[in-house]
């Protein structure tokens, strides 16, 4: 995709409009110009050109690798645009341009392909002048080179009537053939174009015909462009341009309708109607060429001498190779690919104009089919290799006559010769019996290689898929109604083909499991087993004795197979699980609890679906297609059901989607299987792990639809048409209720939320919120008591969401279950605040949804009174939830607002004055008004009716189900109450972001009165100085005194002032001569001197601990891992840093920072200073005279050993990975960084804050 992104951007530039998806038209009108203009803007040259177009082809071919449609979808739009921005067409050489454009995806450039248009877009740009030539467009230049390529394609490589080839060769013209027919297809070229170029075909046909060797063509190659170009034609129906809109519209039925035959596309009928009168025209001549082809089938020489080839080329299980010499092979292949021809020649005619299929054709096709069937069987290996070509081209014979097999046909004389005196209404039922006489011998007998035998059991089965395909009708008119037709085939021989199915499907490889499954559904579409009397239990031993071994036998095959793709599984589950057979109860338990054969298959595909997400998806989709057709069998698979409801892989099966558009074997076999009834809501999911679920869920919701729909109907109880349905409904709502309350699991009260105990129990309750409408009175009380402890339970918001919503269900059902219930729980002041904001959520909705109006009124005398007091609660979320739910109703029943509530007479009850102050309060204050506001608009879309339906539960976006958007967690929506404590905790953010906003403008401020603090400590200090020259006072003391820098320890009151500051309190001491306790005045003296004394020799001591620290700050505010803190605290005290600045200094008390730190918390000084106020703190040490720097990586950063350090420093340390941010460095008055010569080049911060400090102190402590 990068690439291919790359290609497009460098081939475009600013010229692609991507909105639009093309160029600009500037870009478009110089495709116009002069050659030269040209080669020099828009092209290379010509002789890298061709390179060029192999390198997007690559490119192309490689994206095929990826499994998602979508991405190989972009990558080929990418290389699309820059082709049409670097290449001109006409410049390529036209075998380069084929390979190119046959390398994309079919499905994507077909007419109505996503491609299309773009392709279209860059084919239409007009062609270049040449240089002495006239204006050519490139659809000339296109039609001119399909003409010569045909001939060229044609024309022998060798002049010798006698070409010998093989498969090998064949496929490898066949890959020609159908680049070609791709091109011819693309819906290019005009009418009179396309004529021309058919009218090659058209004079080639009739020159084979003549069966004379002709050097201007071999027949070989013309067989497979005719065969080439009418699967091309099929293809342009097969991908119509809405599919993907149609699926989402229309459900993925009706696209696929069209997908295998719908709607014309435009110029789709102009290349169809040419193609047909050709195809009719050259009828005739290949008919001529097939019949004298196929002679060799029967009338060759099986002898040879000489040892043939052998069976198996490359490695082992590969393809099967010829057992021939190389002219039996030659004509082998030969016969087969005339007969191949026909038929699909026929089979194209029969679908479009059924009317005008030649009757010779028909002829041909029954002739060369009972030819096979009766001819004898040959003993040697060669002539057995001959005929099993001919059954290879029996399997195309039959398809043919599938589709042309008519009353009128068969009564025809000419036909009628053929079979001699068979009967006509016996004619299908002889063919295949001597058809499986034949075939069996050949298979039994030892002349075959074993691989040659798997090939040939193949064709087989394809055959038989196609016989069983044709009803009684078309053999007999008179037979079968007209809503109702049977195999044209006996029961005798279908019996014989079940049983061959069951014993074949054990051994057979991929690509015979197909064929022989649909065989089988053949078989169960005509009702052989449905036409086994049920009277006896001997013949229900009989069918399910039947059903075992086919059963046992298609799973073993199925399973074995190492990729799950959509075809095999669609078509075993279409096959076993058939409505012919599924209402049979005994297909399901035998007796005594028994499992039958279908829920053993069932129960292996659902294991297998654990790993394999399209299985389970696949699964799902049609059983419960089949669950709703027959209700009744819903009882075995309660079991099944639990699984498919809580099933939720996390592997995604995006390629479902892609395969069913790429595939159209794919396509067709999902068609058979039974589509949802909702497939608009299902399909939206169908790439996700909630598709089984919501396809269960549709199940049930329709039953509940059916049941409810008879009692309307019938106005009584149930009718017994519908009690499956009501009793299997029920049945499965009681077994999920019991596994809710009794399940270890679903009952749990603490698990975390998406883990997968929080899934299993939201998909579970989503389910019994569908199931609410099964609910009746007998199982009222079981099923309320559950709810009723659920509710009391500790669960999510989205788990306890789906309980409110059933609780819903089931008050509005039973209306007086809510009085008896409701009121008494209400009165619990005890209640756990979660439970109740529930049960209020419950009964405001209940209250405003009930009907009739006059219950109402009723439930509201009721249930008001004792919801009032939660207004008051001290709950938070309680209490908000209740306003909001009680104001809605007050509004709805009162009808009051605060203009007319002051417009009413005075003398009202006191209850209804109250009321109205608490609406007028309500709605006028402001909190509440904003609270209310936040969630309503959710209320209002809330209906607890609609919340219980499938599309309730799984439209997650206001009834959305676009798979662009991304699923939210189980598809649940937010719930009310998660509304409300969001709002809350969003008030309570706003709260606390004032509040640290506060506390960081008045950190700031008292930073900046820091600075203010000590230009007046200066000021003062200048004022000590001189003071101490005059009165000969030591400075330091006074400092001391006035210092807010030192230590609150040794600040402290002196008790005895000198007499030198207060001369009166001297004088009045000397007339006393002593003091109050006796001491005279000398006495106080000699104590005074001691006490000074004693306190500056402590403070010496101090000052020789702590004293002599250098100027270095070292700011690790942005640091937060304790580890790196403690050892910055040891560091900075070994070295005597000034400080530490730290964003919390109450980490120092923690254990882990006092073990690494070791004491030096005790020593070193620790400042507080928050991220948030780093920068004003180092722009305050900035204007003290301080250098910040930082020790980061920058482009400006200096080596550590080479910057000068001043004396005053502030080192800034970086968070622990993203560094210094961008904010902090601006700050910054340089950067420095430690010169690093390893290959790791990064170092714990500790460490290079240490190594800092050291380069510091080395640069400061030079002796």
């Amino acid at each position: 995709m990068t690439l291919a992104l790359c290609i497009k951007e460098a081939a475009c530039g600013d010229d692609w409009i991507e909105d639009e998806g093309t160029l600009k038209e500037s870009t478009l009108l110089s495709k116009t110009v002069n050659c030269n203009d040209i080669a020099s803007r828009h092209t290379l040259q010509k002789d890298i050109i061709a390179d060029l177009v192999e390198v997007l082809r690559i490119v192309v071919e490689k994206s095929k690798q990826h499994f998602n449609a979508k991405y190989r979808s972009q990558v080929c739009e990418y290389i699309i645009v820059a082709a049409s921005a670097l290449v001109v067409i006409y410049e390529v050489p036209f075998s380069k341009f084929l390979h190119f454009l046959s390398s994309f995806p079919r499905e994507f450039i077909v007419s109505g392909g996503v491609l299309h248009s773009k392709i279209m877009r860059w084919f239409n740009l007009q062609g270049v002048m040449y240089s002495n030539k006239p204006l050519s467009t490139n659809q000339e230049w296109i039609a001119r080179n399909l003409c010569n390529f045909a001939e060229s394609f044609l024309k022998p490589q060798k002049i010798n009537p006698i070409i010998s080839y093989d498969d090998e060769e064949l496929d490898a013209w066949r890959i020609e053939a159908e680049r070609w027919a791709r091109i011819f297809c693309l819906g290019v070229l005009e009418d009179n174009q396309i004529s021309q170029i058919l009218i090659v075909i058209q004079n080639h046909v009739s020159e084979i015909s003549q069966c004379v060797y002709n050097s201007n063509c071999m027949p070989e190659k013309l067989l497979l462009l005719i065969l080439s170009l009418l699967k091309e034609c099929q293809a342009q129906k097969q991908f119509p341009n809405n599919m993907k809109g149609n699926r989402l519209k229309h459900g993925r039925k009706q696209a696929l309708v069209e997908f295998v035959g719908g709607e014309d596309l435009p110029g789709y009928f102009t290349l169809v109607t040419n193609v047909s009168d050709v195809i009719l025209s050259i009828m005739g001549g290949l008919i001529s060429y097939a019949r004298s082809s196929f002679t060799i089938f029967w009338s060759a020489d099986f002898s040879w001498d000489g040892p043939l080839p052998g069976s198996v080329t490359g490695k082992l299980g590969g393809p099967s190779q010829r057992r021939l010499p190389s002219s039996a092979t030659s004509s082998v292949l030969r016969a087969i690919l005339a007969l191949k021809t026909v038929s699909e020649c026929t089979i194209w005619c029969a679908c479009l104009r059924d009317t005008l299929v030649p009757d010779s054709v028909v002829i041909l096709l029954w002739e060369f089919a009972w030819n096979v069937v009766n001819a004898s069987i040959p003993q040697e290996e060669m002539g057995a290799e001959i005929r099993v070509g001919a059954y290879e081209a029996l399997v195309s014979v039959c398809k043919a006559l599938a589709v042309t097999t008519c009353p009128s046909v068969l009564t025809s004389m000419k036909v009628a010769l053929i079979f001699e005196d068979t009967p006509q209404e016996r004619l299908i039922d002889e063919l295949v019996w001597r058809f499986l006489q034949s075939i069996n011998v050949l298979l039994q007998m030892g002349s075959l290689a074993r691989s040659r035998r798997a090939v040939l059991l193949h064709y087989k089965w394809c055959c038989l898929d196609s016989f069983l395909s044709i009803c009684r009708r078309s053999v007999n008119p008179c037979s079968g109604m007209p809503d109702h037709d049977d195999s044209a085939v006996s029961d005798a021989i279908l019996e014989n083909v079940i049983s061959d199915a069951a014993d074949s499907l054990e051994s057979a490889d991929e690509d015979s499991i197909l064929p022989i499954l649909r065989t089988v559904r053949w078989v169960m579409n005509w009702g052989l087993l449905k036409r086994v009397p049920s009277n006896n239990s001997v013949h229900n031993q009989k069918k399910v004795e039947i059903m075992w071994s086919l059963v046992q036998s298609a799973w073993t095959a199925c399973s074995d197979c190492n990729k799950r793709r959509v075809a095999p599984i669609a078509a075993l589950l279409s096959a076993i699980f058939h409505p012919s057979i599924f209402g049979d109860m005994y297909m399901h338990d035998v007796g005594n609890n028994t499992q039958g054969p279908l829920k053993w298959l069932l129960e292996k595909l659902l294991e297998q679906g654990v790993r394999s997400p399209r299985t389970m998806r696949l699964t799902a989709l049609h059983l419960t297609g089949m669950w709703l057709l027959y209700p009744a069998t819903i009882t075995f698979y309660i079991k099944q059901l639990k699984l498919l409801t809580l099933h939720g892989s996390v592997a995604i099966d995006e390629d479902l989607d892609g395969e069913l558009l790429d595939n159209y074997v794919a396509a067709r076999e999902y068609m058979t299987l039974v589509q949802s009834t909702d497939p608009e809501l299902t399909e939206a999911f169908v790439n996700s792990e909630l598709y089984a679920r919501v396809t269960v869920a549709v199940l049930f919701h329709k039953l509940a639809d059916q049941v409810e729909s008879v009692q309307l109907s019938a106005e009584k109880n149930i009718d017994k048409d519908v009690l499956p349905a009501f009793s299997s409904g029920k049945m499965f709502l009681l077994e999920l209720v019991d596994s809710v309350v009794n399940d270890v699991d679903l009952a749990r009260e603490l698990y975390k939320k998406s883990s997968s105990i929080h899934r299993r129990k939201t998909r579970v309750w989503q389910m019994i919120c569908i199931l609410s409408r099964f609910v009746d009175e007998g199982s009222l009380q079981q099923v309320m008591s559950a709810m009723h402890k659920c509710l009391y339970m500790n669960n999510l918001p989205a788990v306890r969401q789906y309980i409110e919503i059933f609780a819903m269900q089931l008050y509005l059902k039973f209306p007086s279950m809510i009085v008896k219930q409701m009121a008494p729980i209400f009165y619990d002041y005890g209640m756990k605040p979660q439970a109740l904001s529930s049960y209020v959520f419950i009964a405001v909705h209940v209250l405003m949804n009930i009907a009739p109006v006059s219950l109402q009124f009723q439930l509201l005398e009721e249930l008001l009174p004792p919801l009032l007091p939660f207004l008051t609660s001290h709950h938070h979320s309680l209490r908000g939830f209740s306003q909001i739910l009680v104001y809605r109703v007050l509004r709805k029943f009162l009808n009051i607002t605060q203009s007319t509530m002051h417009m009413e007479h005075q003398n009202i009850a006191l209850e209804k004055k109250c009321l109205q102050s608490l609406i007028a309060y309500l709605e006028g204050n402001a909190d509440c008004t904003r609270l209310r506001s936040s969630v309503e608009k959710h209320l209002d879309l809330f209906d607890p009716v609609a919340s219980a339906t499938p599309r309730g539960i799984f439209c997650f976006k206001n009834g959305d189900t676009d798979p662009s958007i991304e699923l939210p967690f189980e598809c649940v929506p937010v719930s009310i109450v998660e509304y409300v404590i969001d709002f809350l905790n969003e008030v309570r953010g706003e709260l606390r972001v004032a509040m640290e906003e506060d506390a960081v403008n008045l950190k700031n401020e008292e930073l900046r009165s820091m600075t203010n603090h000590d230009n007046s400590y200066s000021d003062m200090q200048e004022g000590n100085a001189k003071l101490s020259k005059t009165s000969g006072t030591d400075s330091s003391c006074i400092m001391d005194v006035f210092s807010g820098s030192i230590d609150d320890s040794l600040d402290f009151q002196k008790k005895i002032l000198s007499h030198r500051f207060d001369e009166s309190i001297n004088t009045k001491l000397s007339t006393s001569g002593k003091n109050g306790n006796g001491f005279t005045l000398a006495e106080i003296e000699v104590e005074d001197q001691l006490l000074m004394s004693a306190i500056e020799l402590r403070i010496k001591e101090i000052d020789k601990m702590t004293g002599g620290r250098q100027d270095l700050i070292v700011v690790a505010s942005l640091l937060g891992r304790i580890p790196n803190l403690a050892g910055l605290a040891r560091t900075c005290e070994v070295f005597k840093a000034a400080s530490l600045v730290i964003a919390d200094a109450s980490i120092i008390k923690d254990k882990q920072f006092q073990l690494i730190s070791v004491t030096a918390e005790k020593w070193i000084p620790i400042q507080e200073v928050p991220e948030l106020n780093l920068k004003e703190y180092l722009k305050v040490k900035k204007r003290k005279g301080y250098t910040v720097l930082g020790l980061e990586q920058t482009a400006n950063s200096i080596p550590l050993n080479k910057y000068p350090f001043p004396l005053k420093t502030v080192i800034v340390l970086g968070r622990e990975k993203e560094g210094i941010p961008v904010d902090i460095i601006h700050v910054l008055d340089a950067c420095v960084e430690i010169p690093q010569y390893g290959v790791v080049r990064s170092l714990n911060v500790h460490v290079s804050g240490a190594i800092a400090i050291w380069e510091y102190t080395r640069q400061h402590h030079q002796d």
